[in-house]
C-alpha cells in the first residue's frame, strides 16, 4: 500500500466508472478493514486520505471540510459528492451521507459498499472478458479476409502484370487492418493496476497488513 498522498483536483478525475473501479474497490476494502478494527471515523478518514488511489481526492475533500471548515462529515459528503462526476463515486458518497445521517453503523456500511462494489467489479471484469472473446472471434475472422485477399493479389501478381504501388498498397493496408484489430483487442482487455510491490521486496511485520504498517508517526 502507498502512503504518498494525491493533490489531484477531483474536477480532473475521470468520470469513466471503468476506470476508477478497481481504486474505488480497494479504497472501500481499505476503509472497510479499519473500520472493523474499531478505529473511529476521523481516524479511519486520516489514514484513508494517505493512500494514492484515485478515489482519494474525494475523501481527502471531506476529511478537510470536516476538520478545518467545521462541517459535518454528513453535509461533507453531499457537498462533495456534487462535484464528483463519475456516478459510482457520487451515489457512494451520498449514500455515506445518508447513512450518517440516519445513524446507521459506519462498519456495517462500509463491509456492505465493498461488498457491493467487488460483484460489481467482478461482473464487470467477467462482461469485459466476454467482449475481448467475441472480439478475438472477429479478429480471427479478419486475418482470414486479409490472407486470402494477399493469395488472390500473390496469384494475380503470376496471372497479369500488376504495379508495384498496387502490392506496397496492398501490404500497408493489411498492416494497418491487422494492427487495427490488435489495438482494439487491446482497448476491450481488462486491467488492473498493481499498488503492491512486485520485485521482493517485503514490507516490516509479520505481512501487508501487519499492524505495525498501519501505525501513524
Amino acid at each position: 500500500m502507498s502512503t504518498k498522498p494525491s493533490r489531484k483536483p477531483i474536477e480532473k478525475i475521470s468520470s469513466d466508472n471503468a476506470i476508477i473501479s478497481f481504486d474505488l474497490l480497494s479504497n472501500l476494502t481499505y476503509m472497510a478493514a479499519l473500520a472493523v478494527g474499531g478505529s473511529p471515523r476521523d481516524q479511519i478518514m486520516e489514514w484513508t486520505v494517505r493512500q494514492d488511489y484515485i478515489t482519494v481526492p474525494f475523501f481527502r475533500q471531506v476529511h478537510l471540510l470536516a476538520k478545518r471548515t467545521g462541517f459535518e462529515y454528513a453535509r461533507a459528503f453531499q457537498m462533495v459528492a456534487r462535484r464528483a462526476k463519475a456516478s459510482n463515486v457520487k451515489n457512494l458518497l451520498l449514500r455515506f451521507a445518508s447513512a450518517i445521517s440516519s445513524g446507521y453503523p459506519e462498519v456495517d456500511f462500509l463491509v456492505e459498499e465493498a461488498k457491493v462494489e467487488r460483484e460489481q467489479y467482478i461482473n464487470g471484469y467477467y462482461r469485459s472478458l466476454e467482449t475481448v472473446t467475441k472480439w478475438g472471434d472477429a479478429y480471427a475472422a479478419l486475418l482470414v479476409s486479409v490472407s486470402l485477399v494477399v493469395v488472390v493479389a500473390m496469384i494475380s501478381t503470376m496471372m497479369s502484370d500488376i504495379s508495384e504501388i498496387f502490392v506496397l498498397a496492398l501490404a500497408v493496408t493489411m498492416f494497418f487492418v491487422t494492427g487495427f484489430g490488435v489495438y482494439i483487442i487491446y482497448r476491450s482487455s481488462p486491467y488492473e493496476v498493481k499498488t503492491y510491490k512486485t520485485n521482493g521486496d517485503r514490507w516490516p511485520g509479520s505481512g501487508p497488513f501487519c499492524a505495525s504498517n498501519w501505525a501513524l508517526p
